[in-house]
């Protein structure tokens, strides 16, 4: 699976993890660009449960 794939290097693994972040909740590579972790729904255990963010759309 491509979430478990070792990379040969460090840029390669961070393009993964933003695909796959991506790929996973519907955000194109732009939104996810711009998250920012106030933006972040955590639970009381810290562990992060959703995004609240507005999508940004192009002209």
């Amino acid at each position: 699976m491509l979430m478990t794939k070792q990379m040969p290097n460090e840029r390669l693994e961070r393009v993964r993890d933003v695909w796959c972040f991506c790929a996973q909740t519907g955000l194109a590579f732009t939104d996810a660009e711009h998250l920012r972790t106030e933006q972040w729904n955590r639970n009381k255990n810290n562990i992060i449960t959703g995004i609240t963010y507005v999508k940004t759309y192009c002209k």
